[in-house]
Protein backbone atom coordinates (compact mmCIF):
# COMPACT_ATOMS: atom_id res chain seq x y z
CA UNK A 1 0.00 0.00 0.00
CA UNK A 2 2.72 2.04 0.17
CA UNK A 3 5.44 3.44 -2.07
CA UNK A 4 8.56 3.09 -1.07
CA UNK A 5 11.15 6.38 -1.86
CA UNK A 6 14.33 6.13 -0.93
CA UNK A 7 13.91 10.01 0.10
CA UNK A 8 11.92 9.07 3.01
CA UNK A 9 15.12 7.40 4.71
CA UNK A 10 16.25 10.75 5.47
CA UNK A 11 15.12 11.33 8.76
CA UNK A 12 14.45 14.99 8.50
CA UNK A 13 10.59 13.61 7.81
CA UNK A 14 8.49 12.64 10.24
CA UNK A 15 6.88 9.44 9.79
CA UNK A 16 3.26 10.93 10.06
CA UNK A 17 4.52 13.13 6.45
CA UNK A 18 5.70 9.47 5.25
CA UNK A 19 2.28 7.95 5.81
CA UNK A 20 0.41 11.08 4.57
CA UNK A 21 2.73 11.16 1.62
CA UNK A 22 1.85 7.57 0.75
CA UNK A 23 -2.00 7.66 1.49
CA UNK A 24 -2.43 10.46 -1.16
CA UNK A 25 -0.15 9.13 -3.67
CA UNK A 26 -2.08 6.15 -3.31
CA UNK A 27 -5.81 7.81 -3.25
CA UNK A 28 -4.35 9.97 -6.24
CA UNK A 29 -3.58 6.68 -8.60
CA UNK A 30 -6.83 5.14 -7.79
CA UNK A 31 -8.60 8.22 -9.01
CA UNK A 32 -6.55 8.30 -12.00
CA UNK A 33 -8.15 5.15 -13.82
CA UNK A 34 -11.33 6.02 -11.94
CA UNK A 35 -12.04 9.38 -13.62
CA UNK A 36 -10.69 8.78 -16.75
CA UNK A 37 -12.83 5.52 -16.87
CA UNK A 38 -15.73 7.29 -16.30
CA UNK A 39 -15.13 10.73 -18.41
CA UNK A 40 -14.42 8.12 -21.35
CA UNK A 41 -17.65 5.85 -20.55
CA UNK A 42 -19.76 9.13 -20.77
CA UNK A 43 -18.93 9.70 -23.90
CA UNK A 44 -17.70 6.78 -25.92
CA UNK A 45 -17.29 3.09 -25.82
CA UNK A 46 -14.88 1.86 -23.59
CA UNK A 47 -14.33 -1.17 -26.34
CA UNK A 48 -12.18 -0.21 -29.13
CA UNK A 49 -11.19 3.44 -28.03
CA UNK A 50 -9.78 3.94 -31.30
CA UNK A 51 -12.37 3.09 -33.64
CA UNK A 52 -13.53 6.25 -34.23
CA UNK A 53 -12.77 9.90 -34.31
CA UNK A 54 -15.17 10.92 -31.36
CA UNK A 55 -14.54 8.10 -29.42
CA UNK A 56 -10.44 8.82 -29.57
CA UNK A 57 -10.78 12.25 -28.98
CA UNK A 58 -12.81 11.82 -25.55
CA UNK A 59 -10.00 8.68 -25.05
CA UNK A 60 -7.27 11.48 -25.30
CA UNK A 61 -9.41 13.87 -23.08
CA UNK A 62 -10.12 10.61 -20.66
CA UNK A 63 -6.04 9.94 -20.65
CA UNK A 64 -5.41 13.53 -19.70
CA UNK A 65 -8.19 14.21 -17.24
CA UNK A 66 -7.13 11.31 -14.60
CA UNK A 67 -3.36 12.30 -14.93
CA UNK A 68 -4.25 15.86 -14.20
CA UNK A 69 -6.10 15.07 -10.85
CA UNK A 70 -3.50 12.61 -9.43
CA UNK A 71 -0.65 14.84 -10.91
CA UNK A 72 -2.47 17.91 -8.85
CA UNK A 73 -2.48 15.60 -5.68
CA UNK A 74 0.61 14.24 -6.04
CA UNK A 75 2.77 17.13 -6.44
CA UNK A 76 1.21 18.98 -3.94
CA UNK A 77 1.73 16.79 -1.39
CA UNK A 78 5.19 16.67 -2.13
CA UNK A 79 5.14 20.50 -2.20
CA UNK A 80 2.67 20.67 1.18
CA UNK A 81 5.46 17.85 3.34
CA UNK A 82 8.46 20.08 1.75
CA UNK A 83 10.07 17.31 -0.73
CA UNK A 84 9.92 19.75 -3.73
CA UNK A 85 10.17 23.78 -3.88
CA UNK A 86 7.84 25.97 -5.61
CA UNK A 87 9.83 26.92 -8.04
CA UNK A 88 10.12 22.79 -9.15
CA UNK A 89 6.15 23.01 -8.68
CA UNK A 90 5.33 23.51 -12.16
CA UNK A 91 8.00 21.08 -13.93
CA UNK A 92 7.68 18.10 -11.68
CA UNK A 93 3.68 18.51 -12.38
CA UNK A 94 4.18 18.23 -15.80
CA UNK A 95 6.57 15.21 -15.57
CA UNK A 96 4.05 13.58 -13.60
CA UNK A 97 1.16 14.62 -15.44
CA UNK A 98 2.86 13.54 -18.98
CA UNK A 99 4.07 10.20 -17.77
CA UNK A 100 0.77 9.26 -16.32
CA UNK A 101 -0.69 10.37 -19.94
CA UNK A 102 1.66 8.48 -21.55
CA UNK A 103 1.12 4.94 -19.72
CA UNK A 104 -2.59 5.53 -21.37
CA UNK A 105 -1.83 6.72 -24.10
CA UNK A 106 0.67 4.18 -25.31
CA UNK A 107 -0.11 0.97 -24.02
CA UNK A 108 -4.17 0.90 -23.32
CA UNK A 109 -5.31 1.34 -27.06
CA UNK A 110 -3.11 -2.39 -27.92
CA UNK A 111 -4.26 -3.68 -24.86
CA UNK A 112 -8.46 -2.54 -25.97
CA UNK A 113 -7.09 -4.08 -29.35
CA UNK A 114 -5.95 -7.48 -28.55
CA UNK A 115 -9.16 -7.39 -25.99
CA UNK A 116 -11.70 -6.96 -28.50
CA UNK A 117 -10.14 -8.10 -31.60
CA UNK A 118 -9.47 -11.72 -30.37
CA UNK A 119 -6.87 -14.24 -31.72
CA UNK A 120 -8.64 -15.40 -34.88
CA UNK A 121 -8.53 -11.76 -36.23
CA UNK A 122 -5.36 -10.88 -34.64
CA UNK A 123 -4.12 -13.53 -36.80
CA UNK A 124 -6.13 -12.29 -39.46
CA UNK A 125 -3.96 -8.84 -39.30
CA UNK A 126 -0.74 -10.63 -39.08
CA UNK A 127 -1.34 -12.84 -42.19
CA UNK A 128 -2.79 -9.26 -44.09
CA UNK A 129 1.04 -7.89 -43.03
CA UNK A 130 3.13 -10.93 -44.15
CA UNK A 131 1.10 -11.35 -47.09
CA UNK A 132 2.64 -7.69 -48.06
CA UNK A 133 6.04 -8.94 -47.22
CA UNK A 134 8.10 -5.94 -48.97
CA UNK A 135 5.87 -4.04 -47.49
CA UNK A 136 5.89 -4.68 -44.31
CA UNK A 137 9.25 -5.60 -44.27
CA UNK A 138 10.04 -2.16 -45.58
CA UNK A 139 7.82 -0.37 -42.08
CA UNK A 140 9.92 -2.33 -40.08
CA UNK A 141 13.51 -2.05 -41.40
CA UNK A 142 12.71 2.30 -41.62
CA UNK A 143 11.56 2.28 -38.15
CA UNK A 144 14.50 0.53 -36.44
CA UNK A 145 16.79 2.58 -38.70
CA UNK A 146 15.19 6.07 -37.79
CA UNK A 147 14.80 4.94 -33.69
CA UNK A 148 18.50 3.42 -34.02
CA UNK A 149 20.12 6.57 -35.15
CA UNK A 150 18.21 9.57 -33.54
CA UNK A 151 17.98 7.74 -30.18
CA UNK A 152 21.50 6.18 -29.87
CA UNK A 153 23.33 8.04 -32.21
CA UNK A 154 21.54 11.35 -31.35
CA UNK A 155 21.01 12.59 -35.11
CA UNK A 156 17.94 14.35 -34.86
CA UNK A 157 15.16 12.54 -37.59
CA UNK A 158 12.21 11.89 -34.76
CA UNK A 159 9.87 13.69 -37.31
CA UNK A 160 10.24 10.90 -40.21
CA UNK A 161 8.82 8.40 -37.73
CA UNK A 162 5.78 10.64 -38.18
CA UNK A 163 5.66 9.48 -41.93
CA UNK A 164 6.53 5.86 -40.72
CA UNK A 165 3.04 5.81 -38.46
CA UNK A 166 0.87 7.23 -41.32
CA UNK A 167 2.38 4.39 -43.65
CA UNK A 168 1.77 1.84 -40.90
CA UNK A 169 -1.29 2.54 -40.00
CA UNK A 170 -2.66 2.96 -43.73
CA UNK A 171 -1.21 -0.32 -44.63
CA UNK A 172 -0.79 -2.57 -41.58
CA UNK A 173 -3.52 -1.44 -39.41
CA UNK A 174 -4.44 -0.37 -36.06
CA UNK A 175 -2.82 -3.16 -33.71
CA UNK A 176 0.29 -3.29 -35.84
CA UNK A 177 0.41 0.34 -35.59
CA UNK A 178 -0.56 0.95 -32.11
CA UNK A 179 2.23 -1.86 -31.15
CA UNK A 180 4.39 -0.08 -33.06
CA UNK A 181 4.11 3.29 -31.55
CA UNK A 182 4.36 1.49 -27.76
CA UNK A 183 7.77 -0.30 -28.96
CA UNK A 184 9.19 3.23 -30.42
CA UNK A 185 7.95 4.99 -27.05
CA UNK A 186 10.57 1.74 -25.00
CA UNK A 187 13.47 2.53 -26.88
CA UNK A 188 13.29 6.48 -26.89
CA UNK A 189 12.23 6.32 -23.10
CA UNK A 190 15.61 3.86 -22.49
CA UNK A 191 17.95 5.70 -24.76
CA UNK A 192 17.00 9.08 -23.33
CA UNK A 193 17.61 7.39 -19.69
CA UNK A 194 21.05 6.35 -20.93
CA UNK A 195 21.80 10.18 -21.62
CA UNK A 196 21.81 9.10 -25.72
CA UNK A 197 19.37 10.50 -28.68
CA UNK A 198 18.09 13.59 -29.85
CA UNK A 199 16.32 14.51 -26.64
CA UNK A 200 19.44 14.41 -23.84
CA UNK A 201 21.41 17.21 -24.67
CA UNK A 202 19.70 19.42 -22.10
CA UNK A 203 18.75 19.09 -18.65
CA UNK A 204 17.57 15.66 -17.44
CA UNK A 205 13.85 17.10 -16.56
CA UNK A 206 13.81 19.48 -19.59
CA UNK A 207 15.17 15.72 -21.69
CA UNK A 208 12.47 14.12 -20.04
CA UNK A 209 9.20 16.69 -20.62
CA UNK A 210 10.73 17.11 -24.20
CA UNK A 211 10.79 13.20 -24.44
CA UNK A 212 6.72 12.83 -23.05
CA UNK A 213 5.73 15.33 -25.47
CA UNK A 214 7.08 13.88 -28.80
CA UNK A 215 6.13 10.49 -28.09
CA UNK A 216 2.27 11.98 -26.56
CA UNK A 217 1.88 13.54 -29.86
CA UNK A 218 3.48 10.52 -31.70
CA UNK A 219 0.64 7.93 -29.62
CA UNK A 220 -1.98 10.83 -30.33
CA UNK A 221 -1.43 10.86 -34.05
CA UNK A 222 -1.63 7.16 -34.24
CA UNK A 223 -4.97 7.13 -32.32
CA UNK A 224 -6.64 9.98 -34.10
CA UNK A 225 -5.42 8.19 -37.87
CA UNK A 226 -6.21 5.13 -36.74
CA UNK A 227 -9.84 6.36 -35.59
CA UNK A 228 -10.37 8.07 -38.72
CA UNK A 229 -9.23 5.11 -40.96
CA UNK A 230 -11.49 2.99 -39.09
CA UNK A 231 -14.30 5.56 -39.52
CA UNK A 232 -13.32 5.58 -43.70
CA UNK A 233 -13.48 1.71 -43.39
CA UNK A 234 -16.72 1.23 -41.39
CA UNK A 235 -18.25 3.80 -43.33
CA UNK A 236 -16.84 2.21 -47.01
CA UNK A 237 -18.29 -0.89 -45.57
CA UNK A 238 -21.32 0.60 -44.82
CA UNK A 239 -21.64 1.91 -48.11
CA UNK A 240 -20.63 -1.58 -49.45
CA UNK A 241 -23.77 -3.22 -47.55
CA UNK A 242 -25.86 -0.14 -48.43
CA UNK A 243 -25.39 -1.04 -52.27
CA UNK A 244 -25.63 -4.68 -51.91
CA UNK A 245 -29.06 -3.85 -49.95
CA UNK A 246 -29.87 -2.17 -52.41
CA UNK A 247 -29.17 -4.54 -55.07
CA UNK A 248 -31.05 -6.81 -53.59
CA UNK A 249 -34.16 -4.19 -52.68
CA UNK A 250 -34.03 -3.47 -56.29
CA UNK A 251 -33.83 -7.02 -57.89
CA UNK A 252 -36.93 -7.85 -54.96
CA UNK A 253 -38.84 -4.76 -56.28
CA UNK A 254 -37.96 -5.46 -60.18
CA UNK A 255 -39.29 -9.17 -59.77
CA UNK A 256 -42.60 -7.52 -57.35
CA UNK A 257 -42.79 -4.73 -60.16
CA UNK A 258 -42.93 -8.04 -63.04
CA UNK A 259 -45.32 -9.87 -61.09
CA UNK A 260 -47.48 -6.64 -60.82
CA UNK A 261 -47.11 -6.16 -64.53
CA UNK A 262 -48.20 -9.68 -65.07
CA UNK A 263 -51.49 -10.09 -62.74
CA UNK A 264 -52.29 -6.86 -64.41
CA UNK A 265 -52.09 -8.12 -68.04
CA UNK A 266 -53.43 -10.96 -66.77
CA UNK A 267 -56.55 -9.38 -64.91
CA UNK A 268 -56.60 -6.76 -67.95
CA UNK A 269 -57.07 -9.81 -70.09
CA UNK A 270 -59.48 -11.99 -68.01
CA UNK A 271 -61.49 -8.89 -67.19
CA UNK A 272 -65.19 -9.61 -68.01
CA UNK A 273 -65.60 -5.80 -68.12
CA UNK A 274 -63.98 -3.28 -70.30
CA UNK A 275 -60.99 -1.54 -68.90
CA UNK A 276 -58.92 1.38 -69.55
CA UNK A 277 -56.21 4.16 -68.65
CA UNK A 278 -56.17 7.59 -69.40
CA UNK A 279 -53.56 10.13 -68.73
CA UNK A 280 -53.56 13.66 -67.66
CA UNK A 281 -54.59 15.00 -71.46
CA UNK A 282 -57.76 12.53 -71.32
CA UNK A 283 -55.29 10.09 -73.76
CA UNK A 284 -56.07 6.23 -73.63
CA UNK A 285 -52.72 4.88 -71.92
CA UNK A 286 -54.20 1.18 -72.30
CA UNK A 287 -57.79 -0.64 -72.76
CA UNK A 288 -58.37 -3.84 -72.90
CA UNK A 289 -60.54 -6.60 -75.41
CA UNK A 290 -63.67 -5.75 -73.95
CA UNK A 291 -63.63 -1.91 -73.91
CA UNK A 292 -61.73 -2.42 -77.13
CA UNK A 293 -64.97 -4.13 -78.97
CA UNK A 294 -67.65 -2.28 -76.96
CA UNK A 295 -65.82 1.17 -78.72
CA UNK A 296 -65.92 -1.07 -81.80
CA UNK A 297 -61.78 -0.47 -82.43
CA UNK A 298 -58.91 -2.23 -81.64
CA UNK A 299 -56.87 -1.86 -79.25
CA UNK A 300 -53.87 -0.48 -80.70
CA UNK A 301 -56.70 1.87 -82.01
CA UNK A 302 -57.01 3.40 -78.69
CA UNK A 303 -53.44 4.25 -77.58
CA UNK A 304 -52.36 7.92 -77.83
CA UNK A 305 -56.03 8.94 -78.83
CA UNK A 306 -58.14 11.42 -76.83
CA UNK A 307 -60.94 9.52 -75.18
CA UNK A 308 -63.39 12.06 -76.92
CA UNK A 309 -62.45 11.15 -80.11
CA UNK A 310 -63.24 7.60 -79.60
CA UNK A 311 -66.83 8.64 -77.56
CA UNK A 312 -67.39 12.52 -78.81
CA UNK A 313 -71.06 12.01 -77.63
CA UNK A 314 -70.11 11.51 -73.84
CA UNK A 315 -67.81 14.22 -73.20
CA UNK A 316 -69.97 16.33 -70.90
CA UNK A 317 -70.91 13.65 -69.20
CA UNK A 318 -67.46 11.73 -68.67
CA UNK A 319 -64.65 15.27 -68.33
CA UNK A 320 -66.29 16.40 -65.13
CA UNK A 321 -65.99 12.99 -63.27
CA UNK A 322 -62.47 12.44 -64.77
CA UNK A 323 -61.01 16.04 -63.63
CA UNK A 324 -62.59 15.18 -60.17
CA UNK A 325 -60.68 11.99 -59.74
CA UNK A 326 -57.66 13.88 -60.93
CA UNK A 327 -57.85 17.07 -58.31
CA UNK A 328 -59.80 15.08 -55.53
CA UNK A 329 -57.91 11.73 -55.86
CA UNK A 330 -61.16 10.02 -54.47
CA UNK A 331 -62.27 7.18 -56.61
CA UNK A 332 -65.85 7.68 -58.11
CA UNK A 333 -68.30 4.69 -58.17
CA UNK A 334 -71.06 3.32 -60.12
CA UNK A 335 -71.77 5.78 -62.27
CA UNK A 336 -74.88 4.89 -64.36
CA UNK A 337 -74.67 6.22 -68.25
CA UNK A 338 -77.55 6.18 -71.18
CA UNK A 339 -75.64 6.23 -74.84
CA UNK A 340 -75.09 4.92 -77.63
CA UNK A 341 -71.61 4.07 -77.80
CA UNK A 342 -70.66 2.16 -80.95
CA UNK A 343 -71.64 3.23 -84.16
CA UNK A 344 -72.82 -0.21 -84.63
CA UNK A 345 -75.41 -0.18 -82.06
CA UNK A 346 -78.45 1.88 -82.76
CA UNK A 347 -79.89 1.62 -79.25
CA UNK A 348 -78.97 3.18 -76.06
CA UNK A 349 -77.38 1.08 -73.53
CA UNK A 350 -76.79 1.50 -69.66
CA UNK A 351 -72.92 1.45 -68.81
CA UNK A 352 -72.10 1.25 -64.91
CA UNK A 353 -68.81 3.15 -65.02
CA UNK A 354 -66.66 3.74 -61.90
CA UNK A 355 -63.36 5.59 -61.88
CA UNK A 356 -60.41 5.41 -59.70
CA UNK A 357 -56.84 7.38 -59.43
CA UNK A 358 -53.63 6.02 -60.15
CA UNK A 359 -51.15 7.75 -58.06
CA UNK A 360 -46.69 8.41 -58.83
CA UNK A 361 -43.91 8.15 -56.31
CA UNK A 362 -45.49 11.39 -54.65
CA UNK A 363 -48.76 9.63 -54.10
CA UNK A 364 -50.43 12.47 -56.56
CA UNK A 365 -52.81 11.32 -59.40
CA UNK A 366 -51.26 11.20 -62.53
CA UNK A 367 -53.94 8.70 -64.09
CA UNK A 368 -57.12 7.76 -64.21
CA UNK A 369 -58.41 3.90 -64.94
CA UNK A 370 -62.06 2.97 -65.20
CA UNK A 371 -64.25 0.05 -65.35
CA UNK A 372 -67.25 0.00 -68.04
CA UNK A 373 -70.16 -2.46 -67.23
CA UNK A 374 -73.01 -2.95 -69.79
CA UNK A 375 -75.93 -3.54 -67.31
CA UNK A 376 -78.84 -2.67 -69.65
CA UNK A 377 -80.21 -6.39 -69.66
CA UNK A 378 -80.43 -5.52 -65.80
CA UNK A 379 -81.86 -2.62 -65.68
CA UNK A 380 -84.76 -3.56 -67.92
CA UNK A 381 -84.59 -6.71 -65.65
CA UNK A 382 -85.08 -4.22 -62.81
CA UNK A 383 -87.28 -2.33 -64.18
CA UNK A 384 -89.92 -5.35 -64.57
CA UNK A 385 -89.74 -6.07 -60.84
CA UNK A 386 -90.03 -2.97 -60.90
CA UNK A 387 -93.34 -2.57 -62.38
CA UNK A 388 -94.51 -5.76 -61.60
CA UNK A 389 -93.75 -4.52 -57.55
CA UNK A 390 -96.83 -1.64 -58.72
CA UNK A 391 -98.78 -4.30 -60.13
CA UNK A 392 -101.52 -6.29 -58.85
CA UNK A 393 -100.80 -9.87 -60.14
CA UNK A 394 -104.75 -10.91 -61.20
CA UNK A 395 -106.19 -7.62 -62.82
CA UNK A 396 -102.90 -5.97 -64.08
CA UNK A 397 -103.62 -2.67 -62.72
CA UNK A 398 -102.32 -0.43 -59.92
CA UNK A 399 -101.48 -2.57 -56.90
CA UNK A 400 -102.21 -1.22 -53.15
CA UNK A 401 -99.29 -0.23 -52.58
CA UNK A 402 -98.37 1.65 -55.81
CA UNK A 403 -102.33 3.26 -55.19
CA UNK A 404 -100.90 4.60 -51.62
CA UNK A 405 -97.90 6.08 -53.55
CA UNK A 406 -99.74 7.66 -55.95
CA UNK A 407 -102.19 9.04 -53.45
CA UNK A 408 -99.81 10.90 -51.44
CA UNK A 409 -97.99 12.00 -54.33
CA UNK A 410 -101.33 13.95 -56.40
CA UNK A 411 -102.16 15.03 -52.69
CA UNK A 412 -99.18 17.04 -52.49
CA UNK A 413 -99.12 18.14 -56.00
CA UNK A 414 -103.07 19.77 -55.50
CA UNK A 415 -102.27 21.14 -52.44
CA UNK A 416 -99.45 23.41 -54.03
CA UNK A 417 -101.82 24.07 -57.26
CA UNK A 418 -104.89 23.85 -54.96
CA UNK A 419 -106.77 21.84 -57.47
CA UNK A 420 -109.73 19.40 -57.10
CA UNK A 421 -108.48 15.55 -56.66
CA UNK A 422 -111.11 12.73 -56.76
CA UNK A 423 -110.87 9.18 -55.48
CA UNK A 424 -113.80 7.00 -56.12
CA UNK A 425 -114.01 3.79 -54.15
CA UNK A 426 -116.12 0.33 -56.11
CA UNK A 427 -117.33 -2.57 -54.79
CA UNK A 428 -118.48 -5.57 -56.87
CA UNK A 429 -121.91 -6.22 -55.03
CA UNK A 430 -122.53 -9.45 -53.21
CA UNK A 431 -119.35 -11.19 -54.38
CA UNK A 432 -118.75 -13.68 -51.96
CA UNK A 433 -122.19 -15.06 -52.98
CA UNK A 434 -120.49 -14.96 -56.60
CA UNK A 435 -117.88 -16.68 -55.28
CA UNK A 436 -119.66 -19.24 -54.00
CA UNK A 437 -122.23 -20.05 -56.77
CA UNK A 438 -119.81 -19.77 -59.50
CA UNK A 439 -116.54 -20.66 -57.62
CA UNK A 440 -112.72 -18.89 -57.57
CA UNK A 441 -111.73 -19.42 -60.95
CA UNK A 442 -114.99 -17.54 -62.27
CA UNK A 443 -114.76 -15.32 -59.43
CA UNK A 444 -110.83 -14.57 -60.92
CA UNK A 445 -112.30 -13.45 -64.10
CA UNK A 446 -115.28 -11.66 -63.07
CA UNK A 447 -112.62 -8.95 -61.25
CA UNK A 448 -110.49 -9.21 -64.20
CA UNK A 449 -113.69 -7.73 -66.01
CA UNK A 450 -114.38 -5.00 -63.77
CA UNK A 451 -110.68 -3.72 -63.79
CA UNK A 452 -110.98 -3.82 -67.07
CA UNK A 453 -113.24 -1.45 -67.39
CA UNK A 454 -112.04 0.54 -64.88
CA UNK A 455 -108.48 1.07 -66.63
CA UNK A 456 -110.61 1.84 -70.02
CA UNK A 457 -112.45 4.79 -67.87
CA UNK A 458 -109.07 5.66 -66.43
CA UNK A 459 -107.75 7.98 -69.53
CA UNK A 460 -105.54 10.27 -68.70
CA UNK A 461 -102.03 9.65 -67.82
CA UNK A 462 -102.49 10.85 -64.73
CA UNK A 463 -105.42 9.16 -63.83
CA UNK A 464 -104.72 5.60 -62.05
CA UNK A 465 -107.38 2.94 -61.57
CA UNK A 466 -106.19 0.23 -58.53
CA UNK A 467 -107.09 -2.60 -56.86
CA UNK A 468 -108.04 -1.52 -53.48
CA UNK A 469 -108.41 -4.78 -51.82
CA UNK A 470 -110.13 -8.17 -52.51
CA UNK A 471 -113.37 -7.27 -54.66
CA UNK A 472 -113.01 -3.44 -54.09
CA UNK A 473 -111.09 -1.02 -56.41
CA UNK A 474 -110.02 2.34 -56.43
CA UNK A 475 -109.92 4.95 -59.18
CA UNK A 476 -107.44 8.32 -58.59
CA UNK A 477 -109.04 11.38 -60.65
CA UNK A 478 -106.56 14.40 -60.03
CA UNK A 479 -108.01 17.89 -61.17
CA UNK A 480 -111.01 16.73 -61.52
CA UNK A 481 -114.47 18.12 -60.13
CA UNK A 482 -116.94 16.33 -57.82
CA UNK A 483 -119.83 16.37 -60.98
CA UNK A 484 -117.07 14.90 -63.25
CA UNK A 485 -115.92 12.02 -60.46
CA UNK A 486 -119.82 11.48 -60.32
CA UNK A 487 -120.45 11.72 -64.57
CA UNK A 488 -117.49 9.21 -64.92
CA UNK A 489 -118.95 6.99 -62.40
CA UNK A 490 -122.09 6.25 -63.77
CA UNK A 491 -120.31 5.90 -67.08
CA UNK A 492 -117.95 2.81 -65.46
CA UNK A 493 -121.58 1.61 -63.82
CA UNK A 494 -123.15 1.47 -67.45
CA UNK A 495 -120.23 -0.11 -68.70
CA UNK A 496 -120.20 -3.01 -66.45
CA UNK A 497 -124.52 -3.26 -66.43
CA UNK A 498 -123.17 -3.49 -70.17
CA UNK A 499 -121.28 -6.79 -69.16
CA UNK A 500 -124.30 -8.54 -68.10
CA UNK A 501 -121.81 -11.09 -66.20
CA UNK A 502 -124.40 -13.44 -64.94
CA UNK A 503 -125.22 -13.27 -61.03
CA UNK A 504 -127.79 -15.43 -59.49
CA UNK A 505 -126.67 -14.55 -55.69
CA UNK A 506 -126.88 -11.10 -56.01
CA UNK A 507 -130.53 -9.63 -54.56
CA UNK A 508 -130.50 -6.31 -56.80
CA UNK A 509 -130.27 -7.70 -60.40
CA UNK A 510 -129.59 -10.87 -62.66
CA UNK A 511 -126.20 -9.64 -63.06
CA UNK A 512 -122.81 -8.39 -61.43
CA UNK A 513 -123.24 -4.62 -60.61
CA UNK A 514 -121.30 -2.13 -58.68
CA UNK A 515 -121.30 -0.05 -55.31
CA UNK A 516 -119.33 3.52 -56.06
CA UNK A 517 -118.54 6.17 -53.79
CA UNK A 518 -116.89 9.15 -54.34
CA UNK A 519 -115.59 11.88 -52.37
CA UNK A 520 -113.42 15.21 -54.05
CA UNK A 521 -111.80 17.74 -52.30
CA UNK A 522 -109.58 20.97 -53.04
CA UNK A 523 -106.40 20.00 -50.54
CA UNK A 524 -105.97 22.78 -48.00
CA UNK A 525 -102.94 23.34 -45.63
CA UNK A 526 -104.16 20.93 -42.25
CA UNK A 527 -105.61 18.37 -44.18
CA UNK A 528 -104.95 14.78 -44.20
CA UNK A 529 -105.06 12.39 -47.23
CA UNK A 530 -106.31 9.77 -45.05
CA UNK A 531 -109.52 11.90 -44.90
CA UNK A 532 -110.48 11.93 -48.57
CA UNK A 533 -110.12 8.14 -47.91
CA UNK A 534 -112.62 8.48 -45.20
CA UNK A 535 -115.14 10.28 -47.38
CA UNK A 536 -114.97 8.08 -50.20
CA UNK A 537 -114.89 4.99 -48.38
CA UNK A 538 -118.40 6.46 -46.43
CA UNK A 539 -119.38 7.68 -49.81
CA UNK A 540 -119.68 3.99 -50.63
CA UNK A 541 -120.99 2.79 -47.47
CA UNK A 542 -123.99 5.05 -47.69
CA UNK A 543 -124.09 3.32 -51.37
CA UNK A 544 -124.29 -0.33 -50.05
CA UNK A 545 -126.82 1.37 -47.32
CA UNK A 546 -129.08 2.58 -49.92
CA UNK A 547 -129.55 -0.96 -51.46
CA UNK A 548 -126.18 -1.06 -53.66
CA UNK A 549 -125.42 -0.46 -57.41
CA UNK A 550 -125.83 3.18 -56.96
CA UNK A 551 -123.45 5.96 -56.92
CA UNK A 552 -123.12 7.95 -53.66
CA UNK A 553 -121.20 11.15 -53.72
CA UNK A 554 -121.14 13.21 -50.27
CA UNK A 555 -119.69 16.53 -50.15
CA UNK A 556 -115.98 16.69 -47.61
CA UNK A 557 -117.80 18.47 -44.95
CA UNK A 558 -119.95 15.62 -44.30
CA UNK A 559 -116.98 13.82 -42.80
CA UNK A 560 -115.98 16.68 -40.54
CA UNK A 561 -119.86 15.93 -39.12
CA UNK A 562 -121.56 13.60 -36.87
CA UNK A 563 -123.92 11.27 -38.70
CA UNK A 564 -126.30 8.64 -37.46
CA UNK A 565 -124.81 6.81 -39.59
CA UNK A 566 -121.70 6.60 -38.28
CA UNK A 567 -122.26 4.48 -35.52
CA UNK A 568 -123.59 1.95 -37.88
CA UNK A 569 -120.20 1.64 -39.66
CA UNK A 570 -118.75 -1.56 -38.67
CA UNK A 571 -115.20 -1.50 -38.64
CA UNK A 572 -114.07 -4.31 -40.60
CA UNK A 573 -117.22 -4.34 -43.26
CA UNK A 574 -117.93 -7.92 -45.29
CA UNK A 575 -117.24 -8.42 -48.83
CA UNK A 576 -120.52 -9.42 -49.42
CA UNK A 577 -122.55 -5.96 -49.25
Amino acid sequence: MFGLVPLFFDWQFSFASFVLFNLVCTLANCFQPLISTWIFQKKATLDRASGRVQSASFFVIAAAAGPFVSATMGITISYWIGTITWKDYGVCWLSWWLASTLAHLIFTPPILLLKELGWRQIFAGLHRAMRWTFESSAIVVFTAAIVWIDFFYGYPLAYVLFAILIWSVFRLGELISALGVAIISLAAIIATSQGTGSFSDRTPNESIILLQSFIGILSITGLILSATVQERQAIRSDLVQMLETLEIRIEERTADLRLSEAQLDAFFSAAPWGMGIIDHHYRYVRVNQVLAKINGLPESGHLGRLIWDVVPGLRSSLEPLFQAVFTTGDSILNQEINAQISAQSRIDNTWLVSYFPIFDMDHQPYRVGFLVMDITDRKRLELQLAHQARIDGLTQIANRRHFDEVLQSEWNRCLRSTQPLSLMLCDADYFKKYNDTYGHLMGDQCLVAIAQVLREHARRSSDLAARYGGEEFAILLPNTTLAEAVQLAHQIRGQIHQLAIPHRGSQVSSHVTLSIGIMSHIPQSGDEVSDLIAGADRSLYEAKQQGRDRIVALPYEAIRQPSSLAGDMPRDRPSSW
